[in-house]
Parts: C-alpha cells; sequence; structure tokens
C-alpha cells in the first residue's frame, strides 16, 4: 500500500489495512491524504508496533487508528469454573 497503488485509485478513495503493517509505507500515505489522493485512512496494523508516540498516525486529521487486537481473548478462569467447553 504505497504511492504507485494510490496513483491508479481514484481521488479521494479511502484505504482500510487491518493485514500486514509491513505492507503498507505510511509517509505515501500520509502524503496521499495531505493531496487528497486518499480522503481517509484506518488503520490497525503498523510496521512498528506498538506505534511510537512520535508517529504522524497518531496526530492526522484523516487517520483513524485502531488498537491491533485480533486474536481470542484468554479463557477466564470463570468460564472454566462454569463448566463451558475451553
Amino acid at each position: 500500500l504505497a504511492a504507485p497503488l494510490f496513483a491508479r485509485m481514484k481521488d479521494g478513495a479511502g484505504l482500510v489495512n487491518v493485514g500486514r503493517g509491513s505492507q503498507q509505507k505510511l509517509e505515501d500515505i500520509v502524503a496521499a491524504l495531505d493531496s487528497g489522493k486518499l480522503s481517509g485512512a484506518v488503520l490497525d496494523v503498523f510496521e512498528k508496533e506498538p506505534l511510537p508516540a512520535e508517529s504522524p498516525a497518531w496526530r492526522h486529521p484523516k487517520i483513524i487508528v485502531t488498537s491491533h487486537v485480533a486474536s481470542l481473548p484468554p479463557r477466564s478462569e470463570r468460564a472454566v469454573a462454569s463448566g463451558l467447553p475451553r
């Protein structure tokens, strides 16, 4: 997810990445947002996680950062004690 792909997209497209952070270039996303090529981005993954406090993704008005918690939560002691399937 970088400038060559964005150049082929219609102006004002949106971007959602919940896949792999290594598949996107954040600097290209920011540039596409600033130019209007992208209208917004929802990013759940980043090349470096946790996302550093100085990352422009935290401050950019057209980026929504979601928490990367796609795994199942650990089973609680209460669920085990209640006899729920493991």
